[in-house]
Formats: structure tokens, sequence, C-alpha cells
């Protein structure tokens, strides 16, 4: 994983360069396919599991949430990323259930993760950016609004709309409002 501190805003056609800062990693029970990502806001960074697990008995399992520690940054070695918690989203149970990306809202207590056709809204801890277990998430369904293969999403600023893009350099953004949980309007 790359990390760069936000250049700041330039006038139209500016480039620049950025010094990245590097942290090499493995997932603590094996290798995985992983394209969600966000980073909380006491700078911990969880990363999901994007397509189909099996438990040893052969059933599917959920959607597996790791845990790379801000303690991590920097680090010359190798680090590990340690298995903290699991989405109520079963990859592969569904047509188009593959999980593609994530975003933490600007306040923190919300994150949108993202399949080819729905969008997860949990509700989480603030500070953080565990998903709170205890209030079911809400569940927009986005086939209509994008094209396939639609992959990201990201918070519209402090709006509560989300923005829904997809792959290759003519890519729309579509922007979507998808309701939050109960409770945490």
């Amino acid at each position: 994983i790359y990390k760069v501190t936000e250049p700041a805003a330039q006038r139209a056609g500016f480039v620049g360069s950025v010094n990245p800062a590097a942290l090499a990693y493995r997932y603590a029970d094996g290798p995985r396919d992983v394209e969600a990502m966000y980073v909380a806001p006491n700078a911990d960074t969880y990363l999901i599991t994007k397509r189909r697990l099996r438990d040893p008995s052969g059933q599917r399992r959920p959607a597996l949430v790791y845990r790379l520690p801000a303690s991590a940054w920097p680090s010359d070695t190798l680090v590990v990323a340690t298995l903290v918690d699991s989405l109520p989203i079963i990859p592969g149970s569904a047509p188009m259930r593959q999980i593609t990306d994530a975003a933490l809202s600007p306040d923190g207590r919300h994150l949108a993760v993202r399949t080819y056709a729905q969008v997860y809204i949990f509700a989480t801890d603030s500070v953080t950016g565990r998903v709170n277990h205890a209030i079911p998430p809400s569940v927009c369904n986005i086939v209509a609004f994008d094209r396939w293969p639609g992959e990201g999403v990201a918070w519209f600023g402090r709006s509560g709309r989300l923005l829904l893009t997809s792959e290759g350099r003519e890519s729309p953004l579509i922007s979507i409002q998808c309701p939050l949980p109960s409770g945490t309007e």
C-alpha cells in the first residue's frame, strides 16, 4: 500500500510529483483477493475480501475484514494484516455480489461497501471505523444506475450522497442517495 500526502490544489493542468510511503504486508491466514480498502479516523487501514470464500466444511463465508494498524507506518519489515471482523455480505451468494470498493463517510459514522449490484451502508464507530453489528445495514440496489462493471464508491462531501464510477478514463460519475441505517441519520 502506498500513502501520499494530498497535494495542494493548483491551477488547471498542473502536473507535479509526490513522494509515497510504502507498506508491504501479508494476510495472517494466507493470500486474499481484496479491492476494497478504507482508512479509519484513527488511521487504521481496513481491507475487505472481494470474492467467494468457503470454510473448511465447504460453506460460503461472509466477506472478511482485515486490519493494518496505524502504528504499522512506517515499517521496513513485512507487516501482518489481521482478521478482525466479517460483514453480512456473502460474496457469490447472488449475481454480481463481489465487493469492489469501500468508503468511510467524512464524519466516520457510516461505511459504504460496494458490490457490482448493491451498496451496503453500515453504521460505524466514528473513531475506529469498525462496523457496529447491532445496527443492520441499509442496502441500495444500483444496477439501474451504473454501467457494467461499476466498481468505485465515494462519499460526496458531507451531503450523505454517494458517487459511483466504473473503470476507464471515460467513465461517468453517478450521484445517488442511499438510505442510512435506521436510527443513524
